[in-house]
């Protein structure tokens, strides 16, 4: 992801008071049972980074997103992980939305500026990180391989056995 274009993304974020409201507002029909007080006052939970059927894609995404938070601010995010009876397991981000005088932090234009660079210019944050994700899995059936750099679904051996 080129960090220019990045940082040109952050200051053109709606940081609104309204804005604000919106990424703060509680979901319709959504219990959170976490202990965190600061969900929905002056931090966010969600979006859904992760899911157990994510692709490869938006696994890297993931994980280049989590490690650059890392290095910028360490102290205003955190990931936390929910069981869903429909979906399975998904990953939430959390992180401050509004400082103690109620104006945009910069991890929220930040991570504003980075979904949408990955709508609107590149859906793919980093190629290395996203081609080593890959070499993880099946191009067959798209599992992941097990320890031994094998399909699960034996894709591999099928291909051998018709070659030899």
């Amino acid at each position: 992801m080129n960090n220019q274009t990045l940082e040109r993304f952050m200051g053109e974020v709606d940081v609104s008071p309204v804005a604000i409201s919106k990424a703060l507002k509680r979901p319709s029909n959504f219990i959170y049972m976490g202990g965190d007080e600061r969900i929905f006052d002056t931090w966010v939970y969600g979006p859904v980074i992760e899911t157990r059927d994510s692709d490869p894609v938006d696994r890297s995404n993931a994980r280049v997103l989590v490690k650059m938070l890392s290095e910028r601010y360490p102290d205003e995010y955190y990931t936390t992980d929910a069981n869903h009876w429909g979906v399975g397991w998904v990953t939430h981000l959390c992180y401050r939305v509004k400082d103690d005088s109620g104006n945009a932090t910069s991890i929220f234009r930040f991570i504003s500026a980075w979904f949408r660079y990955l709508k609107e210019v590149y859906a793919v944050a980093d190629e290395m990180d996203l081609s080593e994700l890959e070499s993880e899995y099946c191009g067959e059936c798209g599992e992941g391989l097990n320890d031994e750099g094998k399909c699960p679904n034996d894709c591999n051996e099928e291909e051998s056995a018709e070659e030899g």
